[in-house]
């Protein structure tokens, strides 16, 4: 932005201008030289401070000539808590149906899946954790996450079930205390806080990663 002391005159850039009954295309002050915005009788605009995180802060201008000064006004703290709560329990749902990893593989844990899984320790219970899970009399591959796949027994499944269980746990509590951190913090502190840190890791489909 540009300032003309002569008519008290703030030009934008980008845009097309008039002074003095006079219009001018904006490409006029595209990469102007100092002689060219000394013969329209511009001064660049310049800051005398930092916006604040726009998140976090009402922003607003004031100009004083060739100078502009941010007004950082903070927020109401329960709305940003309550926003900062929702990022939190949108990652902790999302999670939850994500994948969890076990072992070295990455299974699949969205609903159809779980039931799945509690439906194959139901069959398998009593028999010993070595014993293959046949379907159909016969020990089929599980596809896991990635396209792999692995042979279940009973074992495997019911390392998996417990893997889920405490998986759920984790990020459920991961989240609980969350909550309770960032109702006494500062907004200074908030502005700071990761609050997507401390999760469990997440599932991500190498596939997908760009070279």
């Amino acid at each position: 932005m540009y300032y003309r002391e002569a008519s008290n005159q703030y030009i934008n850039d980008g845009m097309s201008f008039t002074i003095d009954g006079t219009t001018y295309p904006a490409e006029v002050l595209r990469d102007a030289s100092a002689e060219v915005l000394q013969s329209f009788g511009l001064e660049l605009v310049v800051a005398t401070n930092e916006p604040a995180n726009r998140n976090f802060y009402n922003v607003t201008e004031e100009y004083n000539g060739a100078a502009v000064t941010y007004i950082n006004t903070p927020m109401d703290l329960a709305g940003i808590r309550e926003r900062l709560w929702t990022q939190i329990k949108n990652h902790r749902d999302y999670l939850q149906e994500s994948g969890v990893k076990i072992g070295d593989h990455w299974f699949h844990n969205d609903v159809k899946s779980r039931t799945q899984w509690e439906r194959m320790a139901t069959r398998s219970a009593g028999t010993p954790d070595e014993a293959p899970y046949l379907i159909g009399g016969t020990q089929v591959p599980w596809q896991v996450m990635g396209g792999d796949s692995v042979l279940l027994t009973t074992g495997k499944i019911k390392e998996v079930v417990n893997g889920m269980e405490l998986n759920e746990a984790i990020i459920f509590n991961t989240a609980k205390v969350k909550r309770a951190a960032i109702a006494n913090m500062t907004i200074e502190q908030l502005e700071a806080y990761k609050v997507l840190d401390g999760f469990p890791e997440e599932y991500v489909d190498e596939a997908l990663i760009q070279p």
